[in-house]
C-alpha cells in the first residue's frame, strides 16, 4: 500500500510541474523582457499566488556564440525573469534557477532563447515524507560539495583542472574513522549533458559510457526535459575498495575486479532510471581474463554482494573507424573504434586528422578493451570469476582478544588478484568468513578497532589461504597515519 500511495504522490508531482509551464522568448543576443512576453509573466504571478507554490526558471540559448558566452547568456536570462518576480513582491526563496547555455537548434532558432518557467506545487507536511523536493543545485555548491568534482558538458574529456583525490597525498587532520575511509574513496564525477542527444563521457580512470538519446526516465515511465546530470565514482584500485566497503564476492563466490563504478542519473534533484530497452555502453581497460557485467546490492550490514547480468561482453578484434556528422561550429565529431563486428570498441570527441591517428595508434599498441552493456544503474562491476582445481570452500573465524577494544572491520586482500573481501561481524569482536578461494593464494589480513577513548588499533600479518582457520589475535595500539602508511604499501 506504502509503494501505491509513494508513486501516485511521485506521478502527480511530476505530472503538476510540467503542467503548469510557460516559456518566455528573447530576441537574438539579448536578455531584456520583450513587452510582449509580459501578459505570460503577469499569468504566471497570478497563479502563484491562488496556489501554494514555487517558480522554478531554466534559461536557454541557440547555438549562435560561444559556449561560454552563451552560458552566461542564459544566466543573465533566467536572473532577468527572477527579478521582474521579485519586483511583483514574489519571495526569492519561492524562486529556483538554473541555467543550461545553448540547445541544438533543430527548429526555429527562436524557441530555444527563451526561459521556461514552471510552477511546483509545495509539499505539504506529510507529503514531504515521501516526495522528493525538486531543488536546483549550482555548480558553485557543487564544486564546493565535499567528495565530488564537476566535468561540463555532453563531455569530450576530463578537464586538466579537476580535482581527483591522490590515494598518496598525506591524509592530514582525520577525527574519526569514517573521515579515514572516506579519504579512501575516489571522488564522485559529475556529467552535464542534454537528454535529447547521444553523448560520450570518459571518467578520470578512464571508463568510458556511450549513453543513447532518451535514455533516462522517472520512476513513473515520464520523459525528463533538456539537461541530464550523470554522477559517475569509479573503483579501480584495493585501496578504493577498501574504503567504499567493495567486497568481491558473487554469493559464495570470489570475483577478481577489472572495474567498478557507480552511476547515477537525475533531472535537476530528482533521480532518474534507464528507459525499457535502452542500455549504457560501458567500456572497462582490459586485463588478461574471462570478464563479465555484475551489479551489486548491499545486504543489511551494508556488506557488498554481486549478481551476474546477462553476458553481453563484447572485445575488440581488428580496429576500423567509423564517424558521424561532426558539429558545424566545433568541427568535432564523435568517433567510434569498432571491431571486425562493427562493436564500438572506444569512442571519443575529435576532428578527421585525429580519427586516422586514433586508429594507427590502436593498431600499432594493440589497446584493448572490455566492452559491457548495463541494462540498469547503480553499483556496476567488470568482473572475472575465480575458479579451477585449487579453488575450494575456506571457513574462517577470527576473535580480537583486547578486552578494552571494540572491533570495527576486518578485510582480507589478495596479494596478486585484484580482489577484497570484508569480513562479517558476528559479534562484538569475532569475524568469520566463508565461501569458494583459490587455496594457498597470498593474502593479508586488516583489523580495526576502538578503545573507549577513540583511539585506533590495528593488527595486520600475511598468510595463505587455508580451508579452516580459527585465530585469535590482539590488535596493537596505532594511529590514522601509521595505518595509511600500510594501506599505501598493501592497496595499489
Amino acid at each position: 500500500m506504502k509503494k501505491i500511495i509513494t508513486l501516485f504522490f511521485i506521478v502527480s508531482f511530476l505530472t503538476n510541474i510540467f503542467a503548469q509551464s510557460e516559456n518566455i522568448y528573447f530576441d537574438t543576443d539579448q536578455y531584456e523582457i520583450r513587452s510582449e512576453e509580459k501578459s505570460k509573466l503577469l499569468a504566471v504571478e497570478e497563479k502563484y499566488k491562488l496556489g501554494n507554490y514555487k517558480i522554478l526558471l531554466v534559461g536557454h540559448c541557440d547555438e549562435a556564440g560561444s559556449d561560454i558566452y552563451n552560458l552566461e547568456l542564459s544566466k543573465k536570462r533566467v536572473n532577468e525573469v527572477k527579478e521582474y518576480f521579485m519586483q511583483q513582491q514574489i519571495l526569492e526563496k519561492d524562486i529556483q534557477i538554473d541555467f543550461q547555455g545553448e540547445m541544438q537548434a533543430n527548429q526555429v532558432a527562436q524557441k530555444y532563447r527563451k526561459v521556461e518557467i514552471f510552477l511546483v506545487l509545495k509539499s505539504d507536511e506529510k507529503k514531504k515524507e515521501i516526495v522528493p523536493e525538486i531543488g536546483l543545485i549550482s555548480d558553485e555548491e557543487i564544486m564546493e560539495a565535499d567528495g565530488f568534482v564537476i566535468a561540463e558538458g555532453a563531455v569530450e574529456e576530463i578537464p586538466e583542472d579537476v580535482e581527483v583525490f591522490n590515494p598518496d597525498m598525506h591524509l592530514g587532520k582525520v577525527e574519526s574513522y569514517e573521515d579515514f575511509m572516506d579519504n579512501l574513496k575516489p571522488k564522485v564525477q559529475i556529467f552535464k549533458f542534454m537528454y535529447e542527444e547521444t553523448n560520450v563521457i570518459t571518467g578520470s580512470e578512464g571508463t568510458q559510457i556511450l549513453i543513447p538519446e532518451n535514455a533516462f526516465v522517472f520512476e513513473n515511465g515520464t520523459s525528463p526535459r533538456h539537461q541530464i546530470n550523470l554522477y559517475l565514482t569509479e573503483y579501480y584500485t584495493k585501496k578504493e575498495f577498501v574504503g567504499a566497503r567493495l567486497n568481491t564476492m558473487n554469493n559464495d563466490n570470489l570475483l577478481e575486479s577489472a572495474g567498478m563504478i557507480h552511476v547515477e542519473a537525475k533531472w535537476l534533484n530528482t533521480p532518474l532510471e534507464l528507459a525499457e530497452g535502452k542500455e549504457l555502453e560501458i567500456l572497462f581497460p582490459k586485463t588478461e581474463g574471462d570478464f563479465s557485467i555484475y551489479y551489486g546490492k548491499r545486504d543489511g550490514e551494508g556488506v557488498m554482494n554481486w549478481e551476474k547480468g546477462e553476458d553481453n561482453i563484447r572485445r575488440e578484434a581488428e580496429v576500423s573507424s567509423r564517424r558521424n556528422r561532426p558539429n558545424r561550429k566545433t568541427g568535432m565529431e564523435m568517433i567510434y573504434l569498432t571491431d571486425s563486428n562493427n562493436h564500438i570498441d572506444s569512442l571519443f570527441m575529435g576532428t578527421g586528422a585525429d580519427r586516422k591517428k586514433a586508429k594507427k595508434l590502436w593498431n600499432e599498441q594493440k589497446l584493448q578493451r572490455t566492452f559491457l552493456q548495463a541494462k540498469q544503474l547503480g553499483f556496476i562491476n567488470c568482473d572475472d570469476l575465480i575458479k579451477g582445481a585449487g579453488v575450494k570452500e575456506v571457513d574462517y573465524a577470527i576473535s580480537v582478544d583486547n578486552e578494552d577494544v571494540n572491533a570495527i572491520s576486518a578485510f582480507l586482500l589478495f596479494e596478486n588478484i585484484n580482489s577484497v573481501l570484508e569480513l562479517k561481524q558476528e559479534s562484538a569482536n569475532v569475524f568469520k568468513l566463508s565461501g569458494q578461494m583459490p587455496l594457498g593464494a597470498k593474502v593479508q589480513l586488516i583489523i580495526t578497532g576502538m578503545d573507549q577513548n577513540e583511539v585506533l588499533y590495528i593488527f595486520e600479518n600475511k598468510f595463505r589461504v587455508k580451508e579452516r582457520e580459527t585465530l585469535k589475535v590482539n590488535l596493537e595500539k596505532s594511529s590514522y597515519v601509521a595505518l595509511e602508511k600500510l594501506l599505501a604499501q598493501l592497496l595499489k
